[in-house]
């Protein structure tokens, strides 16, 4: 045999069942109030009575087991709330180290960069110091030899005669 669950919101159900019951109370006090007046002469309203007290009862019985399911679903609600507060926690840990490595290694980055263009620059102000000399090495071996070709045209100028 095959059941089917049926899922029912349980504070309708809780709210429902209370309602009853207070309704039940009140029908059952009047009717305790009726056996009362009579002296027990009706048969009928005395099974009326136990009647009511077992709706009653039946409904005090609902109304203890929906407390209970609600206190189980707030332990457990209790817990996924714990374990998802620790996650969290954990995640915010992980995120903030996470993070903290990430901008060490951006610093080093960034220091490495830097390096690496003052080397880069210091390197290329060498190179034009370089050529700086080299131009000024080569501009003096052109002026010596302009002025020893001056020299020796003064002293043999039938060489450079055209």
């Amino acid at each position: 045999m095959v059941t089917e669950k049926h899922y029912v919101n349980t504070s309708t159900l809780a709210d429902y069942l209370s309602y009853s019951a207070i309704k039940l109370l009140d029908v059952y006090a009047m009717l305790l109030k009726v056996r009362k007046n009579s002296n027990g002469k009706s048969p009928d309203l005395l099974r009326q009575i136990d009647v009511t007290k077992k709706q009653l009862d039946k409904m005090s019985y609902a109304l203890i087991l929906e407390y209970q399911k609600r206190q189980e679903h707030e332990r457990f609600l209790k817990q996924v709330l714990i374990s998802v507060s620790d996650q969290l926690f954990s995640l915010n840990n992980s995120f903030k180290e996470t993070s903290r490595f990430l901008f060490q290694e951006i610093r080093m980055l960034q220091s490495q960069m830097q390096y690496l263009c003052e080397g880069g620059e210091k390197q290329r102000l060498l190179n034009n110091q370089e050529s700086f000399y080299s131009i000024s090495k080569i501009d003096e071996v052109i002026k010596r030899l302009q002025e020893a070709r001056e020299k020796l045209s003064f002293e043999n100028p039938h060489l450079f005669k055209e």
